[in-house]
């Protein structure tokens, strides 16, 4: 059950309950109803929303302990190109690879590459 704090309007004085999610928010004693405070939740960042586009290290070392799923890695790079792109007008990591699989292949392009 989580934790609401509540504060006497006179003396400033904060007090802890715990009450469920579905109780009435309120709390009184001795007749005098105290304000509820309200607070930021205890929240933190992903790190994946701080991997560095330019970086493969940075992508290597955030997404190995994480249990993510191919499709989830797959996703994430993705998001990476697109931010790489917006920033410089151009993917050159993919880019990249589409000259590497187009030599590999004697000039045969890859179907995504335009």
């Amino acid at each position: 059950m989580p934790e609401y704090i509540y504060k006497n309007p006179d003396t400033g004085e904060q007090v802890s309950v715990i009450q469920s999610v579905h109780d009435n928010h309120t709390y009184e004693i001795n007749g005098k109803n105290y304000d509820r405070v309200f607070t930021s939740p205890n929240a933190s960042v992903d790190k994946l929303s701080q991997i560095d586009p330019n970086n493969s290290r940075d992508f290597i070392e955030k997404t190995k302990n994480k249990n993510m799923t191919y499709g989830e890695m797959w996703e994430t790079s993705s998001e990476l190109s697109s931010k790489r792109k917006a920033k410089e007008g151009k993917d050159r990591v993919k880019e990249k690879y589409f000259k590497k699989h187009s030599e590999k292949r004697h000039g045969l392009k890859h179907l995504k590459d335009n």
